[in-house]
């Protein structure tokens, strides 16, 4: 039986970061993943998509990352969820 492909939902407004995630994923760990570049209808995708691992920004339009990883925890508590930013602060790091 062939190992089913890790299921991965990536967040981030910047389209070359999205797309590197992206590539990285499926060229190297072949993944099947979904980008979204914003949290719009993230809750919907997951309910959907079943993801494995969710990636997310944590500055970008219409929500931060912290509230993907609210969203991601009233929909499934042991849903892993990476918090990826070039721009934090120890005050994310303690929030997160």
């Amino acid at each position: 039986m062939e190992p089913t492909a890790l299921r991965v939902v990536v967040l981030d407004d910047e389209p070359d970061v999205a797309q590197y995630v992206q590539l990285s994923l499926e060229m190297r760990l072949e993944c099947d993943v979904w980008v979204l570049p914003s949290p719009h209808g993230f809750t919907e995708l997951v309910r959907e998509f079943v993801p494995d691992v969710v990636v997310t920004d944590i500055e970008m339009p219409g929500g931060t990352g912290l509230d993907v990883l609210l969203r991601a925890r009233e929909i499934d508590r042991e849903l892993p969820v990476v918090i990826m930013t070039a721009h934090g602060t120890a005050e994310y790091a303690i929030t997160a």
